[in-house]
């Protein structure tokens, strides 16, 4: 929880400062926000956007966390960091914050973990955040105004990769 605390920090600073939001968001293709893969999570648009990444996101770094123990943390910098470049490369030039591009890392994470280990337990749990998640897959379809479904997309598929290269322990 740690990592939410840290969202909600840095997101209330930007709320105070529309200049340093922008500072912080990661626009495609433009090496003077290339930091914007590691901040890019950390800020957010406003109060809904905010809110609406929260609750969800710490949902799925719970079950990550159980799914993951010690690997907890390269497994989240891993797709933090490959979502957010992936992004750099291949989205829409604008300014893109927010946390979602890391929750959809987090499903990818939990999805690849069940493909590539099949366990009951991976089994488990991916099933239940299909139950109560499944219908965030829709936000990786292109779709118009401000939503970066790439942002989705590509945390989706960096989660998935990231999956196969951290697995989780071995039950005992």
């Amino acid at each position: 929880m740690l990592l939410l605390a840290a969202i909600w920090a840095a997101s209330l600073l930007g709320f105070t400062s529309v200049e340093l939001r922008h500072t912080l968001a990661l626009v495609p293709r433009d090496l003077w926000h290339l930091h914007g893969i590691l901040t890019m999570p950390f800020v957010h648009g406003d109060w809904a956007h905010l809110l609406a990444n929260s609750v969800p996101l710490a949902i799925l770094l719970a079950l990550v966390r159980m799914q993951a123990g010690r690997r907890f943390w390269p497994a989240i910098v891993l797709t933090a960091l490959g979502g957010g470049l992936a992004l750099w490369l291949i989205g829409r030039y604008g300014s893109h914050v927010g946390a979602s591009g890391l929750l959809f890392g987090l499903l990818g994470l939990l999805l690849g973990w069940t493909w590539f280990q099949r366990t009951l337990r991976a089994l488990s749990i991916a099933g239940l955040v299909m139950l109560v998640y499944g219908s965030l897959l829709w936000g990786v379809l292109p779709a118009g105004g401000q939503v970066s479904w790439e942002g989705h997309l590509c945390g989706l598929v960096a989660g998935f990769l990231v999956s196969r290269w951290v697995p989780t322990p071995a039950p005992s």
